[in-house]
């Protein structure tokens, strides 16, 4: 049996519904399970961010086409990173909303300097990333 640690934090009372309602349909007995669940899945989202080597996998963009030259910007920085950017594809979800996948695969400093630039664009609405640690030949 795992030792746990009990521990409180701080978390809005909306986040709580919203868990909380989670919880109820997924079927979780326990908030705690199913906030250590969270956080094991956080963690392991983000390790790979604190390592050093390569990584392949995927960059998902969702963004307002619409605002300022958006296209062009992603275009742009993709144009910076064409040393780790293998392949791209673009679809039109509405006729404002638009979403890009960036298959990718490169030294971590890279990944997460693309991840930052495009982040950071006005009108991008999300991204999200799924990334394997890879070994470097």
């Amino acid at each position: 049996m795992k030792k746990t640690i009990k521990t409180g934090v701080s978390i809005d009372i909306n986040t709580i519904k919203k868990l909380d309602e989670l919880k109820k349909n997924l079927g979780i007995k326990s908030r705690s399970r199913l906030i250590s669940k969270a956080i094991e899945a956080f963690i392991a989202d983000k390790l790979w961010m604190t390592e050093k080597g390569c990584v392949a996998g995927a960059l998902v963009i969702l963004y307002q086409h619409d605002v300022g030259n958006i296209d062009r910007e992603i275009t742009s920085i993709q144009h910076d990173f064409l040393d780790i950017i293998k392949s791209n594809t673009h679809a039109h979800l509405t006729h404002d909303l638009c979403l890009e996948v960036i298959i990718l695969h490169g030294s971590i400093p890279r990944v997460k300097e693309l991840i930052s630039r495009i982040s950071n664009l006005k009108g991008v609405n999300a991204v999200r990333h799924s990334l394997i640690n890879v070994e470097d030949d």
